[in-house]
């Protein structure tokens, strides 16, 4: 396959984000007005809670096996370490730029590729943007002693005071349990168990609608995503993007340095026997340290309203780039493994 060959076949999946980001910038000028402020955060809320979980369900149910888990097994493996590397390569250059405190979970989540959405409630937004951590807790807390405690008297207060201990502990399992990872431990479930499966997988399955309308809805999560990128670029494009040495340092983490330490991982594992030499399955597994960050992160900066424009420029820049580099990289990978 020669150069240009590969350079169609990695420009044309970032070509595709680039024109759907195009479209979602052209959606939200003020002549149309489409995708509003309202819109857009209406928008992330289905893709949070609707559109990411199906899809996440619907993929997993239909491609995941307890046989190919167990001769994939090494691939989980390959993406944990990709998202600790990055970051830790994110961690460095927020030390290094100098990163304000408002941008850091931004940098790192780009730096790891994988980024999932948190808790948005009021209490839980205004903490993780805010410098003073306590000071709005304790706003939370006596908000709902006032609410709550006052009407009912004194016999109450005891009582309400386990309820912030309470509340803490549904949100740390909220942390733990987004929508997205809830919707991808059932497609497992469903995956390795072959009565789910037969049920719900396949063209003979009684329940193949269930199965057919999660991928109809999962199918509306990247567009939907990408589009918000598009237009929370206006923002960036206003003068509140992200500075250039930010960008810049993104790009190597994510173009250059990953890519290089995923060929010494890979690699190292076929030379010491971890996984058997395939090379498809080496390709694909050097493959996901040259990608450009996941469009998901933008997700999480519309749900908390901080770092959207940023976040749209990082987006457009680094897909842009990806563009060049992936071919580069597919071209020594395909030369590496064969």
């Amino acid at each position: 396959m020669d150069i240009w060959k590969l350079f169609v076949i990695a420009l044309m999946p970032n070509l595709k984000v680039l024109l759907i980001t195009v479209l979602g910038t052209f959606l939200a000028i003020n002549r149309l007005d489409i995708l509003t402020e309202t819109a857009r955060k209406n928008m992330n809320t289905m893709v949070y809670f609707v559109f990411s979980p199906a899809l996440a369900c619907s993929s997993l149910a239909k491609t995941i096996t307890l046989r190919s888990m167990i001769t994939l097994w090494f691939m989980p493996l390959s993406i944990l370490l990709t998202i600790i590397i990055g970051t830790a390569l994110g961690w460095l250059l927020v030390k290094i730029a100098r990163v304000p405190r408002h941008l850091r979970g931004l940098v790192l989540g780009c730096c790891a590729v994988e980024t999932d959405p948190e808790n948005h409630s009021k209490c839980s937004t205004q903490t993780l943007v805010t410098t003073e951590d306590r000071y709005h807790t304790k706003n939370c807390v006596n908000q709902l002693e006032i609410e709550i405690v006052v009407p009912n008297g004194q016999e109450k207060k005891e009582k309400l005071m386990q309820c912030p201990q309470t509340l803490a502990i549904w949100s740390n399992l909220k942390l733990l349990f987004p929508p997205t990872l809830i919707g991808a431990i059932v497609g497992l479930i469903i995956g390795i168990v072959p009565q789910f499966r037969k049920l719900l997988v396949g063209e003979s399955a009684p329940l193949l609608v269930i199965q057919d309308s999660l991928i109809m809805i999962g199918d509306a999560c990247l567009p939907a995503m990408t589009m918000l990128v598009g237009a929370n670029l206006l923002e960036g494009l206003k003068g509140q993007g992200a500075q250039l040495p930010l960008i810049v340092g993104i790009i190597i983490v994510r173009n250059i340095v990953l890519p290089a330490i995923g060929v010494g991982i890979v690699k190292g594992a076929v030379h010491f026997g971890l996984i058997h030499h395939d090379p498809l399955y080496e390709f694909v597994l050097l493959l996901q340290f040259a990608l450009p960050p996941a469009v998901a992160i933008s997700t999480s900066t519309q749900l908390f309203g901080n770092g959207r424009g940023e976040c749209s420029i990082i987006m457009l820049a680094t897909y842009s780039c990806a563009a060049v580099s992936l071919t580069l990289w597919c071209t020594f990978f395909i030369w590496l493994v064969l």
